[in-house]
């Protein structure tokens, strides 16, 4: 069964009333857990596991949390509609990435990184990026798509692969150049070719069509190891930026 994330309406208290218009369009904050919380305090550490709003020209999100828990967007990332685009802490957004939300959403997990020039685009339906997903340069995502899962397994999407309309399960490998067609599920445990064009089911689960093949642990090593390192450049960033907000 495909997992999804699940998102939950918190009450505005009224010591953060300050904080409403930055919840305009997410109904209050998303937390990927599913158990209210109130809401973010800036003075305070940022709990892992929650979604904050992505804000132009913010890079720190969210801004005077502990460095270990934020994550980064580079200022030069494209949003379209700011309140429908919003990343949990640990996650880093490289220069020249591209959200285009229209009406819908875009949600960025923990611990998740999409490389430059990646374009995630939801204006047909919201993009759910789940925890430890790596999206490499120059990959394109068309929503409605899920990749990944709150807490689970890594996935890897290599450079220059398309995602349209597709559900990529925890515990994944997409190779550089691949493409997953609408309404495809990449199970858990499957590695896509270099350059596998996937448009049915049946390519997709069936290795013997030479498109998919099951992941190794090497895989599993090299794309946590991946991860590992945006995390790291996402709370060490953060915190140059913390100590020296207008630049060196």
């Amino acid at each position: 069964m495909t997992r999804s994330f699940h998102t939950d309406t918190v009450r505005t208290r009224r010591d953060h009333r300050a904080w409403r218009p930055m919840l305009e369009g997410l109904e209050g904050r998303l937390v990927l857990s599913g158990y209210s919380a109130p809401l973010f305090n800036p003075f305070r550490p940022a709990p892992p596991g929650f979604l904050f709003l992505i804000e132009r020209h913010r890079p720190v999100v969210p801004p005077n949390a502990n460095p270990i828990y934020t994550s980064f967007v580079d200022p030069t990332v494209s949003i379209s509609r700011v309140g429908h685009a919003a990343i949990a802490g640990q996650s880093f957004v490289a220069p020249f990435v591209r959200l285009v939300t229209g009406t819908h959403r875009i949600l960025i997990g923990q611990g998740s990184n999409i490389q430059s020039d990646a374009v995630v685009d939801a204006t047909k339906g919201t993009v759910s990026i789940g925890d430890n997903v790596a999206i490499g340069q120059g990959v394109r995502i068309n929503g409605p798509a899920t990749i990944g899962g709150p807490s689970g397994p890594p996935v890897f999407v290599g450079a220059g692969a398309v995602i349209d309309g597709a559900t990529i399960e925890p515990n994944t490998f997409i190779s550089p150049g691949a493409t997953i067609g609408p309404g495809v599920v990449i199970h858990e445990g499957t590695k896509v070719l270099p350059g596998a064009n996937i448009q049915t089911q049946q390519q997709a689960d069936n290795a013997s069509l030479g498109l998919v093949t099951p992941l190794t642990s090497t895989d599993i090593r090299n794309v946590a190891n991946v991860i590992a390192s945006y995390i790291t450049l996402a709370s060490t960033t953060s915190a140059r930026l913390q100590l020296a907000p207008n630049g060196p």
